[in-house]
């Protein structure tokens, strides 16, 4: 992630914003937590970042590791999501996609475009609910 700290205080005020339970004593109470926060989630992608926050903030959860590491998976799921749908368009348009000049036969791509469809299925139905969410 970028600037984590920056982000961290930007989550912070978002959750305040929205009066989710984010209760601080003090400054220093403030810094640890987003020093915290900042240590464990440095790693993260900047858009994956971004919609869990959003998830976390529709959803009114209350803001802690575990909350926070749930809402990450399930952005990761969305990401991979659009990537498979911009696959499937690149297949359907006849476009050489990055599975062919990877090297892979059509075979193979046509195993992948199977196995995308029934999980597409899958996650299509948890994404219009998150939709709704949002």
């Amino acid at each position: 992630m970028e600037r984590p700290y920056e982000q961290i205080r930007r989550m912070v005020k978002l959750f305040e914003y929205n009066r989710l339970k984010l209760r601080f004593r003090n400054e220093d109470e403030r810094a640890r937590f987003i020093d915290g926060w900042a240590e464990r989630f440095c790693e993260t992608d900047d858009a994956e970042w971004n919609i869990a926050v959003t998830i976390m903030t529709a959803r009114r959860r209350e803001p802690n590791f575990y909350n926070m590491e749930k809402a990450l998976r399930e952005a990761q799921g969305i990401r991979r999501e659009r990537v498979f749908d911009k696959e499937r368009k690149e297949m359907q348009n006849g476009e050489v996609s990055s599975w062919e000049e990877k090297g892979h036969d059509k075979k193979t791509i046509r195993w992948k475009t199977k196995i995308t469809l029934s999980i597409q299925r899958t996650v299509h139905k948890k994404s219009l609910a998150y939709a709704r969410l949002i």
